[in-house]
């Protein structure tokens, strides 16, 4: 159980207060109490946070009523009332309970609870009130979240409204107790995410693999329905919190670190977006498209879904008739459909499920309501299915098969017997390509052994080629939309060296797209100087003077005599430039429909030609054909760096983009301390980061003596996404379907413990679905391919200079090819050669990762 500690110096009895400035510290000194002002806010709160992290706040008491000053005290009242008052000895805030303390007693434990007692019971049973009891927007540990019948009280977090303003949100997370308890985020009454009815084991729609961070607790009985959690160890911490843009995420805080580490963030894919494939659809995050209908259904509109726009759902083929040959077909591993239009009974099996399901007309489909101890509970629906999704063995490691949910859904005769045919067809096609398969295998193993026989008779020589790098299936699953990049000026898209933009004008892409100009930030005064979508003008995507904001309400940007680009202050002084080295005779800048703002010559319409562009410098946002990576000529580097926070764009902690030393991988770094990596480009993906279907987009990397980026194209019109560095270090990816007002997130990067850079230290190996995760590499246990020194001498022409390619550390490097050579098959493969005798000694130092790959 979560330990409370309990001392009077991190107590306040009714003759004590606390006043601004003043501080209350737990036990352990692991909380705080105090007065608060978040971001650039002026605003006055009592809040709780980490006392080693002070910036993480995880309750606000006056969330709705700030104070305007700094001159709050918090007191207790005679009858144990906590009471927030301001200057004026207004009252601001305070904790309403129903019965009195005699002696009563406030303290802050290091749980993170401000709790009110009387001195005379120190049992938690008798706690008058709890700030466990009114979250905020996080939850700590041995914090429940939930329904309590007893006490009527309803606890959920509730978003702060942006980052410096914690007053309640637009999102919250509560416990939906209609049908089966599932936990369900909203924003307002629209559904956003539901983690699936609690089924016994778990919920239906999260991972069944076990956690090794914290233990996980459900109670579900009598008058009681709330969920904790509880650590393993108690001197890691963690905090579960829903940020600003309705965005649940886990975070960890070793003991003696004073940094957080993400975990993992929910939603956390396209799949776990409510209702992503419509009514009656199944969502299949490694399918291309992620959509499609369940079995006996077809989708309502084909030319929508056509254009990746599944919100139509999907109808049945075959009408339903009540008829005694219709039955049912199984769909395996779901996260079962919301608690819409149902009906629940605890105690029927299965098969009295089935047919008391198939007596009602009306049932669409039915399924166990508990999957423990071999299933019971009877669920049935009477309407459209809503919010499934399909689980593999990709998903999780699912350590019980029994915690696999299985749905029924009915479908008419013709269908039932169309499905069998083609599961008749199906396996009959498995079996001759299978057959055919192995016949060429046989065929395959005999021509190799003719021909390497032959070889070896005649002493041929083998011939070495590098693999091309030209495909780049991008890792990311990146969901960008760009539009056509218009080259033609007009008197709304671009400016002339004779021309300018002040505060209060902008430019305007030809196809309305995007939008130059001036904006501030949160509650921020400065100015600055962007580039934003012009149908959500608060979604910026560029900053030119991140670094030197504009102090008052003016700015002008002009082209200056030397062609260049100039924001200028209202002394006329210049902030910031574009400064470039080339210069052109009749400089025109515009912005273009692709969200690029580009400074070219008046009648060049070539993109070669660009004197200057803003996507060669990037701000926290990566759009469509905007390349990350380097320009080796000239030395340009480009990537990503957050902002500081919120309302601040200037340059933050973080940054993203291509690290090119060994063989290239992507980078999320935090100063000179890497955070992330994908893992090195193998040729084929980034061995780090599995690739999954991407039918939005078509991603590429070049990689020459000129040039190494990655890019992507779109694929469809129909969808605008943004992929985002945030001021926290989170690598976020955000869609916007056409005709829609919301930005929904797709995916974070970082999806779980394993993808914190050196999680399990040297020689260590992650195993997200093991416990623990970490796990030390025995490298003498390792079996490494081994070459002897004939082979390697016939591969490298006796080590001949021609396949000589270098010389470090080692000695000489030589260029070889192995072919047929085990699982090698034709990869390219470079070793470095010191001593002869001393070779497998060298091969087997090597990294174990490093030469596998090779």
């Amino acid at each position: 159980m979560f330990m409370e500690f309990w001392i009077v110096s991190a107590s306040l009895t009714s003759n004590q207060s606390i006043s601004d400035g003043d501080t209350l510290v737990s036990l352990g000194q692991r909380f705080e109490l105090g007065f608060f002002s978040p971001g650039s806010s002026k605003n006055r709160y009592l809040g709780i946070w980490y006392k080693n992290a002070p910036g993480t706040v995880v309750w606000v008491a006056n969330r709705e009523k700030p104070i305007t000053d700094s001159y709050g005290v918090l007191i207790i009242s005679t009858n144990g009332t906590l009471v927030l008052l301001n200057q004026m000895k207004s009252l601001i805030w305070s904790s309403n309970i129903s019965r009195v303390a005699g002696s009563p007693i406030v303290q802050l434990l290091d749980s993170g609870n401000l709790v009110i007692t009387d001195m005379s019971s120190m049992n938690p049973e008798s706690y008058i009130w709890q700030s466990f009891d009114f979250p905020s927007d996080t939850r700590l540990a041995g914090q429940k979240m939930g329904h309590s019948l007893s006490d009527d009280l309803d606890r959920h977090l509730v978003s702060w409204k942006s980052a410096d303003d914690p007053s309640p949100g637009d999102f919250t997370y509560i416990i939906d107790n209609h049908g089966l308890p599932q936990l369900v985020i909203v924003m307002g009454s629209i559904k956003k995410y539901r983690s699936g009815g609690w089924n016994g084991v778990r919920f239906s729609g999260l991972s069944s693999s076990g956690n090794p961070t914290f233990s996980p607790n459900f109670v579900f009985k009598d008058a009681k329905l709330y969920c904790l959690y509880e650590p393993y160890n108690y001197s890691v911490i963690t905090r579960l919190t829903l940020n600003h843009l309705g965005v649940l995420e886990r975070y960890r805080l070793n003991e003696r670190s004073t940094e957080w580490s993400f975990m993992y963030s929910l939603p956390k894919d396209r799949c776990d977006s409510y209702g992503q494939c419509g009514a009656n659809g199944i969502c299949k995050i490694y399918k291309s498209p992620v959509c499609e209908c369940l079995k006996g259904f077809i989708p309502k509109s084909q030319e929508e879904w056509e254009l990746l726009d599944w919100s139509s759902g999907c109808v049945r083929r075959m009408p339903l008739d009540c008829q005694s040959k219709e039955g049912f077909v199984k769909i395996e591993g779901v996260k079962l459909p919301d608690f819409l239009n149902f009906w629940l009974n605890k105690s029927m099996s299965l098969k009295e499920c089935r047919e008391e399901c198939f007596k009602k007309c009306s049932c669409k489909a039915y399924a166990n309501s508990n999957i423990s101890d071999g299933g019971s509970g009877c669920l049935m629906w009477f309407g459209d299915l809503i919010d499934v999704r399909e689980f593999t063995e990709e998903d999780d490691s699912r350590e019980d098969e029994d915690s696999s949910q299985d749905i029924y859904i009915r479908l008419a005769a013709s269908e039932l017997r169309s499905i069998h045919d083609w599961s008749k067809k199906k396996r009959l096609v498995i079996t001759l390509v299978a057959a055919v398969v192995f016949g060429m295998l046989i065929l395959g193993v005999v021509l190799w052994f003719t021909i390497w026989k032959k070889k070896r008779k005649t002493e041929a020589i083998f011939h070495f080629l590098r693999m091309p790098m030209e495909a780049f299936p991008f890792i990311f699953f990146y969901t960008l939309i760009s539009f056509s990049v218009s080259e033609f000026s007009t008197a709304f898209d671009s400016i002339t060296p004779n021309q300018s933009i002040i505060t209060g004008e902008s430019l305007v892409s030809v196809g309305q797209s995007f939008e130059l100009g001036f904006f501030s930030t949160g509650a921020s005064k400065n100015c600055y100087l962007g580039i934003w979508y012009k149908s959500f003008p608060q979604t910026v995507v560029w900053v030119a003077n991140r670094e030197n904001p504009l102090t008052d309400s003016y700015g002008s940007l002009t082209i200056n005599s030397d062609g260049n680009l100039v924001l200028l202050n209202s002394t006329k002084g210049v902030v910031w430039s574009s400064n470039s080295s080339r210069t052109g005779q009749n400089p025109v800048a515009q912005l273009l429909d692709s969200g690029n703002l580009v400074l070219r010559e008046k009648g060049d319409s070539n993109t070669e030609s660009y004197i200057w562009q803003s996507f060669d410098f990037p701000s926290d946002t990566q759009l469509p054909d905007m390349k990350l990576g380097w320009n080796l000529s000239t030395g340009l580097n480009r990537y990503l760096t957050s902002w500081k926070d919120t309302s601040d764009p200037s340059p933050g902690d973080f940054t993203y983009g291509v690290e090119n030393i060994g063989l290239p991988q992507i980078v999320l770094s935090k100063g000179s301390e890497k955070k992330f990596r994908t893992g090195a480009w193998n040729g084929v993906g980034f061995s780090g980061v599995g690739v999954r279907p991407n039918p939005i987009f078509d991603p590429s990397i070049v990689f020459n003596t000129d040039e190494f980026y990655y890019m992507y194209k779109p694929i469809s019109d129909s969808l605008i996404t943004r992929f985002v560095l945030n001021q926290s270090g989170m690598l976020q990816r955000f869609i916007l379907n056409a005709g829609s007002s919301e930005w929904a997130l797709i995916y974070t990067v970082q999806n779980d413990l394993c993808d914190d850079y050196g999680q399990c230290g040297p020689n260590g190996i992650c195993r997200i679905n093991r416990r623990p995760i970490c796990l030390e590499s025995n490298k003498e246990d390792i079996e490494l391919p081994f070459f002897d020194l004939a082979t390697i001498a016939t591969a490298t022409w006796n080590f001949s200079s021609t396949n000589m390619i270098g010389e470090g550390g080692f000695g000489p490097v030589y260029k070889i090819r192995i072919e047929e050579y085990h699982s090698l098959g034709k990869s390219a493969l470079i070793l470095q050669w010191a001593l002869h005798e001393d070779f497998s000694t060298y091969t087997r130092t090597l990294d174990y990762e490093s030469f596998i790959g090779i």
